[in-house]
């Protein structure tokens, strides 16, 4: 990305409301950390950890 490119996208997000460029920066920080973790096999692990659970109707899960 260009410095003409950042520079418009600031500009852009200057001409918003506080209300707005609080969920821009929001998205893309969130964007770059699901990126982050994605790249770390993270969402893997915990789609395992999620799912290595003791199921509601079980024995196990009165002791969670």
């Amino acid at each position: 990305m260009g410095t003409v490119d950042k520079k418009r996208q600031i500009e852009d997000i200057m001409d918003k409301t506080r209300k707005e460029q609080v969920v821009i920066i929001f998205e893309d920080l969130f964007s770059a950390w699901i990126e982050d973790i994605k790249s770390l096999g993270m969402i893997e692990l915990y789609k395992r950890k999620i799912g290595a659970l003791a199921s509601p109707g079980s024995i196990y899960y009165s002791f969670i």
